[in-house]
């Protein structure tokens, strides 16, 4: 059967599920979608487990001691583990681990992340790369309650499509025909953390001194410029979306890498 027939069969019988959705009486709750079985077996988690450390180990050029190889496992596992907030704490908490152990490994722990990118990067290469593969560049939020993560302020977030209270990074995917995958990521900082008055909260959360700022696009060329200069990805094509594609100068610095972009625009020529 071709494939239109069957992708406007499969949209006929969505569009029927939802209508009976609607007319559901009042009182009676709509259902959603059900989550998909699991039937793994004791086995199979045993076998995740081992394959999960194997990967890791594939990092272990990339950090200085023994003690981080471990706690990179158990941060690894704390973002794969059922726990709804993905914080430190309750990463350590879920796996009986000491809390202020890996938010030392975190947040203090001296290791490079060049090494982990380069690294990932090559292996996305082996499992995912094609000479016509495509860079993927677009941000995406986190919402926050707080005021205290490191460039957390009010703006545009994604997420939720408005205005919030949120940390917004700006990221590097890769695609092809074999799947795709997140290759690399940077914080966006709003200019308003650069003023001299969060002068302390940048110390407290440990911004680098020499960090100036930088819009989206500039951060998502410099992504790509360096994905390039470490040589480990495939790629002909980069695509974005119209933040990137209305900035001329993230055009052209696009083009001058030799590479062939499609981006959407807003302003009409």
């Amino acid at each position: 059967m071709p494939r239109e027939i069957v992708t406007e069969t499969r949209r006929e019988k969505l569009s029927s599920q939802v209508k009976k959705l609607i007319r559901q009486p009042r009182g009676v709750e709509n259902e959603t979608c059900p989550g998909p079985e699991c039937n793994l077996s004791t086995k199979d988690v045993k076998l995740f487990l081992n394959e999960t450390k194997k990967y890791m180990k594939l990092f272990k050029s990339a950090f200085m001691r023994v003690e981080q190889i471990q706690k990179s496992l158990t941060y690894l596992h704390g973002l794969l583990g059922n726990s709804t907030r993905k914080n430190v704490e309750q990463m350590a908490l879920g796996q009986k681990e000491k809390v202020r152990s890996l938010q030392y490994f975190v947040g203090q722990s001296q290791w490079e992340t060049e090494p982990v990118i380069a690294i990932h990067q090559g292996l996305i290469r082996e499992s995912l790369g094609e000479e016509d593969g495509v860079a993927l560049i677009d941000e995406s939020s986190v919402v926050k309650q707080g005021t205290e993560s490191v460039g957390v302020a009010t703006q545009y977030c994604g997420s939720v499509g408005k205005i919030a209270n949120g940390q917004v990074g700006v990221y590097l995917g890769y695609a092809s025909r074999k799947g795709y995958s997140l290759i690399e990521g940077r914080l966006f900082m709003p200019d308003q953390w650069l003023e001299e008055e969060h002068a302390e909260q940048r110390q407290a959360c440990r911004v680098p001194e020499d960090l100036v700022f930088k819009t989206k696009p500039e951060i998502g060329l410099e992504l790509l410029k360096n994905a390039l200069k470490r040589g480990k990805l495939p790629f002909f094509w980069v695509a974005a979306d119209a933040l990137y594609g209305d900035s001329p100068a993230f055009r052209d610095g696009v083009a001058a890498t030799g590479k062939h972009y499609f981006t959407a625009s807003r302003r009409i020529p």
